[in-house]
């Protein structure tokens, strides 16, 4: 075996590096063709394949393997957004117009708008008033905790007060 030889493990890696770099240049037809549930297996058993020939080709391959899914989801929005560049948007007034009969004896009959009175979203008279009535007495059982001012002076004396001495040390002026 001579020097120049190449391993499995690098002609893995590097096929699944050049069919990464090659990816976008797949036609839409090839790209569609991996819908199929069963391409999904073929790809799933082509990563599964590579693992036992070490972790490098497993990972490159299975990069591959995700990066060809993600170039397909590419591929599909971007031909949906072409498709719906090229055609035109009904109008709303197209949209409201019955379909087609699929049965000679189908009836579309038309749909029944509520009535103002369900839609109107402004205030009536008979909707009630924005006044507050309290029901009961306030069941507020708050108290005010007492603090203590934050000014020097003032919390000296509270803590000279509640018995837990000076707050000046010897030696401060």
């Amino acid at each position: 075996m001579s020097s120049t030889a190449l391993s499995t493990e690098s002609i893995i890696s590097i096929g699944a590096v050049a069919w990464s770099v090659a990816l976008p240049f797949f036609p839409s037809s090839v790209l569609n063709v991996l819908r199929h549930p069963i391409a999904a297996f073929v790809l799933l058993a082509v990563v599964l394949v590579a693992l036992p020939y070490g972790p490098i080709p497993g990972v490159l391959v299975l990069l591959a393997v995700l990066l060809t899914f993600i170039e397909r989801n590419r591929n599909t929005i971007k031909n949906s957004l072409l498709a719906k560049a090229a055609g035109e948007e009904p109008t709303y007034q197209q949209q409201l117009q019955a379909s087609l009969p699929m049965d000679p004896n189908e009836v579309h009959p038309m749909p029944t708008y509520p009535t103002t009175e369900e839609l109107a979203y402004m205030p009536n008279d008979d909707m009630g008033t924005n006044e507050f009535e309290p029901v009961a007495a306030s069941q507020d059982e708050k108290n005010v905790i007492p603090t203590i001012s934050s000014t020097p002076e003032y919390a000296e004396r509270h803590f000279v007060a509640q018995g837990l001495g000076a707050t000046k040390l010897a030696g401060d002026p």
